[in-house]
């Protein structure tokens, strides 16, 4: 919107600053790049103050992966669409599945804090700009123009129609190359559009680092030391929804043999012990986007010596 009202005040038309491009008398309505060229500086600005937004994390881009220094005891693999989640095989003093509303994802919580371990599973959206049908005039129209400019250079256009090839575009991009310079407005229309991406990701701390998925066209891994822990989040795009993503957030505690957890995602490289029940029936409802429990769940995490408690917010299961 706001996009919207500096090319229309530029126009000289303040009063329609609220049109559509339609509203537009015929003559002027933008036709081709060299008008959006000519008025790219200001639009480019404008449109770099709401980055502001995103923080620290539209400077994030992908570092080389490291070996872990130590390996980790047996684990559980989750199996998420196509990926392997490694969830560490510990008995979980509570299975926590929370509801989400407006405010709040929903989210399921596995959790030991006598181990130091705490596992946070959730469903984040990008906001609806991520298809292009759903943005408004003039943002559709320079996406047009982009990837016309992109295909008149015999380059593939840059695809930002799912939240998955925008966070995979932005993470080669900062801030920093964006210069609001009219020759290069497609590719700067392009980073500029995609930054905001990077809030898929998760916000571990003020230290962190960035990492592919091995063997994976999309999903991130992403790393934080924190004191007298290590966080790591795992980022995967959500089969057939093409704004949505699973998150999978560790906190394990310094010293644990789990510390190093996130290091083996997509490796292979970890031992694997068969599923309990319970989280085979969990697996299912991640599957079905769903974090309602099921009575098929709730009954195999009885039979594993878990209590019930219901709240307003969700549902709780406890060991005592």
């Amino acid at each position: 919107m706001r996009t919207r009202i500096a090319v229309l005040c530029w126009l000289g038309l303040p009063s329609l600053a609220m049109a559509t491009l339609q509203d537009l008398p015929k003559q002027w309505q933008p036709q081709n790049d060299a008008f959006i060229a000519a008025t790219w500086e200001m639009m480019c600005f404008d449109e770099k103050k709401t980055l502001s937004a995103i923080g620290d994390a539209a400077y994030l881009t992908l570092s080389e992966r490291k070996s872990p220094p130590q390996r980790v005891d047996e684990v559980w693999m989750l199996n998420i669409d196509s990926y392997k989640i490694p969830i560490p095989a510990i008995d979980y003093l509570d299975v926590t599945l929370v509801k989400g509303d407006d405010l709040t994802a929903p989210m399921i919580i596995l959790s030991d804090d006598l181990r130091g371990i705490n596992i946070t599973i959730s469903r984040d959206q990008l906001a609806s700009f991520t298809k292009k049908h759903e943005r408004n005039d003039i943002e559709q129209l320079l996406d047009r123009l982009a990837d016309q400019k992109y295909r008149a250079q015999k380059r593939r256009p840059v695809d930002t129609e799912s939240a998955a090839d925008m966070l995979a575009f932005a993470l080669n991009h900062t801030p920093e190359d964006v210069a609001c310079t009219p020759k290069n407005w497609a590719k700067e229309w392009k980073i500029q559009m995609s930054l905001s991406a990077k809030l898929l990701l998760p916000n571990l701390g003020d230290k962190q680092w960035v990492y592919p998925i091995p063997n994976a066209k999309y999903g991130w891994i992403v790393e934080s030391p924190l004191p007298g822990a290590h966080s790591w989040g795992v980022s995967v795009p959500r089969k057939n929804h093409s704004n949505q993503f699973y998150t999978f957030n560790y906190k394990i505690g310094g010293g644990s043999k789990y510390q190093y957890i996130g290091a083996y995602v997509g490796t292979g490289q970890v031992p694997v012990k068969p599923q309990p029940a319970w989280l085979k029936h969990l697996e299912r409802l991640l599957n079905a986007g769903r974090f309602t429990p099921s009575r098929e769940l709730e009954t195999a995490l009885r039979k594993a010596g878990y209590r019930k408690d219901a709240k307003d917010w969700g549902i709780s299961y406890y060991r005592d």
